[in-house]
């Protein structure tokens, strides 16, 4: 023995590194993908407000803003409200008679 050290026990080889990191970032990187089109599938449906025998406009849920839905009275009978998470329709009585 010339009195240099030469054991490397217990220590990873570099390419052992770079192999186990290459594979987690490729892991990571599909699990990524597959949550971006997890949420692009569900922010492109459309929610809309059926009546009757109309509806309105599907507005995606991933829409710039916010979904937003008017419920509106018709100036004569009907009046509306909103606050919160309620919206009042209520019938202008007086204009009945």
């Amino acid at each position: 023995m010339d009195g240099s050290a030469t054991a490397t026990a217990g220590v990873a080889k570099a390419v052992d590194v770079a192999a186990a990191i290459n594979n987690t970032n490729s892991v990571l990187g599909n699990k990524i993908t597959a949550a971006t089109q997890s949420l692009s599938t569900l922010g492109d449906n459309k929610f809309k407000l059926m009546a009757d025998s109309t509806s309105t406009t599907g507005q995606a849920l991933n829409k710039s803003g916010g979904l937003s839905f008017k419920i509106a009275g018709d100036s004569n009978f009907i009046s509306t409200s909103a606050s919160g998470d309620t919206v009042t329709v209520s019938i202008k009585q007086r204009r009945l008679c």
